[in-house]
């Protein structure tokens, strides 16, 4: 036969290989039919965001701890917001870019640390003046003499530290950004109020009415199909990464947030989904909440594999024991998916065990 045919028989091969391929992987987990359907309520339910870099630590929550039941949604949990967190000069879209958002959401402390917040801004200040005046200190005739001589002598600290004891110099700088930064307990603004003219962003409206909030959490749990049989944990979480020096950093977060990270959304989404006024509402959509079902929302880093969970004081005490059991779990699946990860990766061992490749 001539080359076309030939290569179409090699291409129509290949195919057959391919679907072969995994067919026979799906019929490996056959023997697996039925353990991983309890009949009896899950100890636990998380959502993750579709995006590929999540799909194995779902996985690897699954093999871990099959009475934990997982899910997956586009990482913004339908709460498309312009967001402003307490250090953020200014709200950003969390949501895809195609969409935009008609509320603002505002980080804001609790009553009891404003004086908390007043300091770390000041502070703040005070380091951005400091790195403001050096920058342009550096460019005068005298002043930059005097401060390349200080500061190039200033700058062998972190690059000794960064080549030689990377792990420990980054361990003493989040320590000394938390001892000089204190971090207060926060907030989201999650209520409609129409007297808060003052905080209101221009063309966007601030916070959820209860019919927007419920419809936000349905347009999540109703196409994923967990409309009855909720766990009394439901964990959300949204994902991104640590990035440093990277022109291409908002790639590797979240890209249902806009290329943002996705905690905030996960923890706006846990605070609607709470609140008794939604699931009063979204009974009437056919999604009938329990009432000792409570939403956590937390934040995967996909680059180091850390996973944060957010408004744990708001906890009832009695599922302290749900909220340990499914931290057990992820952080057995967070193990076991960096020893998947680092088979990529040449200076991890062959032998290395799940905890050795997480460290």
């Amino acid at each position: 036969c001539n080359g076309v045919e030939r290569r179409r028989i090699f291409h129509l091969a290949y195919e057959r290989w391919h679907e072969r391929e995994i067919l026979r992987g799906l019929a490996s987990h056959r023997q697996y039919r039925g353990l991983s359907e309890p009949d009896a309520r899950p100890a636990a339910q998380t959502f993750f965001c579709i995006d590929e870099r999540e799909e194995s630590m779902r996985r690897a929550l699954e093999e871990t701890d099959p009475e934990v039941e997982t899910f997956s949604a586009a990482g913004y949990f339908g709460v498309a917001v312009d967001y402003q967190g307490i250090d953020d000069p200014t709200g950003a879209a969390f949501c895809p870019v195609i969409v935009k958002p008609q509320h603002a959401v505002r980080e804001k402390p609790k009553a009891e640390d404003r004086e908390l917040l007043e300091t770390r801004r000041s502070r703040r200040r005070f380091l951005g003046l400091l790195t403001r005046n050096s920058f342009v200190s550096s460019r005068t005739l005298m002043r930059g003499w005097l401060s390349t001589a200080a500061l190039g002598l200033l700058s062998a600290v972190p690059l000794i530290g960064n080549l030689l004891a990377p792990r420990q110099y980054a361990r003493l700088r989040e320590w000394m950004n938390k001892a000089f930064l204190p971090e207060p307990r926060t907030e989201l603004t999650l209520m409609r109020n129409t007297a808060q003219s003052q905080d209101a962003v221009e063309g966007l409206l601030t916070g959820f009415a209860a019919a927007e909030k419920a419809a936000s959490v349905a347009s999540v749990l109703g196409p994923a199909g967990l409309t009855r049989g909720f766990a009394r944990i439901v964990v959300i979480l949204g994902h991104g990464s640590t990035s440093l020096n990277n022109p291409h950093e908002s790639a590797h977060d979240c890209g249902a947030c806009g290329g943002r990270r996705g905690g905030p959304n996960a923890r706006l989404f846990a605070a609607m989904a709470n609140r008794p006024e939604v699931r009063f509402r979204l009974l009437d959509r056919g999604i009938d909440i329990p009432a000792d079902t409570w939403f956590v929302g937390g934040y995967h880093d996909t680059c180091s594999d850390d996973v944060e969970l957010f408004d744990l004081a708001a906890l009832p005490a009695t599922h302290r024991a749900d909220l340990d059991r499914i931290r057990q779990s992820l952080d057995r699946a967070r193990a076991l998916n960096a020893h998947e990860r680092t088979r990529r990766f040449e200076s991890c061992p062959a032998g290395a065990n799940p905890a050795a490749a997480l460290r």
